[in-house]
C-alpha cells in the first residue's frame, strides 16, 4: 500500500505536469492587458454565479455548474502562472489570490449549505472559513506592511487557529446529534 506522503509527491507531480503543458504556454500568448490579478478577481465574480447556479437547484445547470467550477479553478492556476512568467509576483497579488480561494470555497460551502442544510452543518462551514479568511488577512497585512512576526506571535495565531476549528467540530458534531 502506497504512503500517504508518496500519494501526495504523485499528485504534486501531475499538477506541475499539467501545470507546464497547458497553464505556462496559455499564460505566455495572454496579451498584457490581463493581469494575473485581474483572473484572480475574475475568480471571485464566477464563485458569484456558482452561488447563483447552485441555490436555484435546476437539474439541467449541472453541466454549467461543473463548468465554471473547473473554469474558476483553472483560472487559479494560471493566475500564478501569469505572475511567475512575468515576474510580477506581489504581495498584494499572493493576498488576493490566497483570500479569493477562501472566498470561492465559502461561496461553495454555503450554497451547499443551502441545497442540503441537513448535511452540511451552516455554522460550521462558517466558523471554518471565518478562522481561515481571518489568518489569510492577518497574515496579508503582514506582508503588505513588512511586520516581523515573533514565535510568540506565530504560537497566539496557531492557538487561535485550532480553537476555531475544535468549536467548528464542536458545533458540527452538536448540529448532527440533534
Amino acid at each position: 500500500m502506497q504512503s500517504w506522503s508518496a500519494f501526495v509527491e504523485k499528485q504534486k507531480e501531475k499538477l506541475m505536469a499539467f501545470k507546464d503543458r497547458w497553464c505556462f504556454p496559455l499564460a505566455k500568448k495572454l496579451p498584457q492587458k490581463i493581469s494575473a490579478n485581474s483572473l484572480t478577481y475574475l475568480r471571485v465574480l464566477m464563485a458569484f454565479g456558482l452561488y447563483f447556479l447552485l441555490v436555484n437547484k435546476s437539474s439541467y445547470l449541472i453541466y454549467w455548474i461543473i463548468i465554471l467550477y473547473f473554469l474558476a479553478k483553472f483560472t487559479d492556476m494560471l493566475d500564478g502562472c501569469l505572475a511567475r512568467i512575468r515576474n510580477k509576483i506581489t504581495p498584494w497579488g499572493e493576498f488576493i489570490d490566497t483570500l479569493a480561494d477562501k472566498f470561492f470555497y465559502l461561496i461553495s460551502f454555503l450554497a451547499l449549505s443551502n441545497i442540503w442544510p441537513e448535511i452540511i452543518a451552516f455554522h460550521y462551514i462558517f466558523l471554518v472559513m471565518a478562522v481561515s479568511m481571518f489568518i489569510v488577512i492577518v497574515n496579508g497585512l503582514r506582508k503588505l506592511l513588512n511586520l516581523k512576526v515573533g514565535g510568540k506571535s506565530r504560537m497566539i495565531r496557531r492557538i487561535f487557529e485550532g480553537l476555531g476549528y475544535l468549536v467548528a467540530a464542536i458545533l458540527l458534531i452538536i448540529q448532527l446529534i440533534s
